[in-house]
């Protein structure tokens, strides 16, 4: 029961098979990473009804962290914990959006 939830959680079900299709190489696997976090981002969003602006500016802010992670701990090949830490991130910002949402409508 907790391992596909921390798999979700951590990204696993995007990086395990980024890793497995790209073989581990660049571009393809920055590619398919950032399309899982796009998946998250807009999919969690959409539920979450927040408006499409929004989640742009989040999906800009976790990309970089993507980049940001990529450059200070080198490859994301093999390193599901990497890929982690800015998957958890997104879904932070997520939840901060959908917060922030909700105060402005009842303050």
């Amino acid at each position: 029961m907790a391992v596909p939830f921390i798999g979700i959680l951590f990204g696993g079900i995007y990086s395990v098979p980024a890793i497995q299709l790209s073989r581990g190489r660049d571009p393809w696997l920055s590619v398919l990473l950032l399309s899982g976090l796009a998946l998250t981002v807009f999919g969690a969003g959409s539920l979450l009804r927040i408006p499409a602006g929004l989640l742009g500016g989040v999906y800009v802010v976790a990309a970089v962290a993507l980049f940001v992670v990529r450059r200070a701990y080198g490859g994301l090949d093999g390193n599901l914990e990497r890929f982690g830490i800015v998957h958890l991130f997104a879904l932070a910002l997520v939840s901060f959006a959908h917060t922030a949402m909700l105060v402005e409508r009842h303050p």
